[in-house]
């Protein structure tokens, strides 16, 4: 009988457990646009943010009330070949309520990647913004993309800055690089016509200045 009654109550125990535990808010990287078109050789400029989602009753992070980032950090890489790539470090732009003290951004480029690391090193903590309910979203920052002269779609994408560091620390000194899932986004850049499209369009339009000669003709008799 003692054994039952202690197997109840340790049944009893771990329910009452269950049902008290609350989970973590998720994060994860996000593009300002799931797509961005961009006319050759000309630029684009996409925005990465961290989105924390959570339910009632979490600890946020981002929210005003939370206790903010101290540091950031993000890495957006793409294919060889890509559409589009971000041409220099002066195409990255960090947020500005990092004041990486007085240094600036730090700044990674490659040929198939560009990131930046930030820190409020003086100013307070940084806080995201709402974006719906129990939802936040803090801004990291600006890359400019500058397109080619070929025409296509190519995928962007945004993950933590290095698996070796760890860049994204909150206000209390917690690490959450580990725990950010990636975000994509694509890029689309137009092609060039088909010679066969500009014959058809150069035979449609000389019909019609043709016809309209006629026109003019017939009207004058």
């Amino acid at each position: 009988m003692t054994g039952l009654r202690m197997t109840i109550a340790t049944g009893v125990a771990l329910l009452l457990g269950c049902g008290g535990a609350t989970a973590a808010p998720t994060y994860s990287f996000q593009f300002d646009q799931s797509n961005y078109n961009v006319a050759q050789n000309g630029t684009v400029t996409v925005g990465v943010s961290l989105r924390e989602t959570g339910v009632t009753g979490d600890t946020f992070v981002l929210s005003p009330t939370g206790v903010g980032l101290f540091g950031a950090g993000v890495l957006i890489t793409y294919p060889s070949g890509s559409v589009a790539t971000v041409p220099n470090v002066a195409s990255i732009a960090g947020n500005s309520a990092f004041d990486n003290a007085g240094f600036g951004i730090v700044t990674s480029l490659t040929s198939t990647s560009a990131g930046l690391t930030e820190t409020a090193f003086f100013n307070p903590n940084v806080h995201g913004t709402a974006a719906g309910t129990n939802t936040w979203v803090l801004s990291f920052g600006t890359f400019t993309f500058k397109a080619g002269f070929s025409g296509g779609t190519s995928t962007i994408t945004a993950t933590r800055f290095s698996p070796s560091t760890n860049n994204v620390i909150t206000g209390s000194g917690a690490a959450l690089d580990g725990l950010i899932t990636n975000g994509t986004a694509t890029i689309t850049v137009p092609g060039v016509p088909e010679p066969s499209s500009w014959i058809s369009a150069g035979i449609g339009v000389s019909f019609v200045l043709g016809f309209a000669s006629i026109r003019r003709k017939s009207a004058a008799r």
